[in-house]
């Protein structure tokens, strides 16, 4: 039941951000909010230690990837929200494989928009140490790769940990 709650938070962020291309406040409050009443509900207070671990986990983990600006911050904020349902070791495994998938889509998506010479001078202004314009950097909606990050970590642990 409680894989069933995350992947439904984790696919109404990805509707929310394919529509808008963001991911609201609004919606990663509610999760917290919601994850934090199931926890209460089904674990009591035992599960609100876990909780907080697997919180802090994602957020010292994800911090990096946010300051290179991989995550977004309603990336960030969702993935914080959905923590809550997990183990620490569930939320290192989804972060992990959510990398994977990240740049899967990303090169799926430069190449069915052909633009290989843009990623390319991309590539090569990073290894060069130089910031690549803004307006040339390949976004990836990453709640997709969140999500498919978490199924990821569903197959290969045969549930959630």
């Amino acid at each position: 039941m409680q894989a069933g709650l995350t992947l439904l938070m984790l696919l109404v962020s990805v509707v929310d951000d394919l529509k808008t291309k963001k991911i609201h406040n609004a919606l990663a409050l509610s999760c917290a909010a919601i994850a934090l009443i199931f926890i209460g509900v089904m674990h009591g207070s035992g599960g609100f230690m876990t909780a907080l671990i697997s919180l802090a986990t994602a957020l010292v983990a994800i911090l990096p990837l946010y300051l290179m600006k991989v995550f977004g911050g309603g990336d960030v904020k969702i993935f914080a929200a959905v923590s809550l349902l997990m183990s620490w070791q569930g939320v290192l495994m989804t972060l992990v494989t959510s990398v994977i998938w990240g740049s899967v889509l990303g090169i799926f998506m430069v190449v069915m928009k052909g633009q290989g010479k843009a990623f390319a001078t991309n590539l090569m202004s990073m290894a060069h140490q130089k910031k690549p314009e803004a307006s040339k950097l390949h976004k990836v909606p990453y709640s997709v790769a969140l999500l498919f990050g978490f199924m990821t970590h569903l197959i290969l642990s045969g549930g959630i940990s």
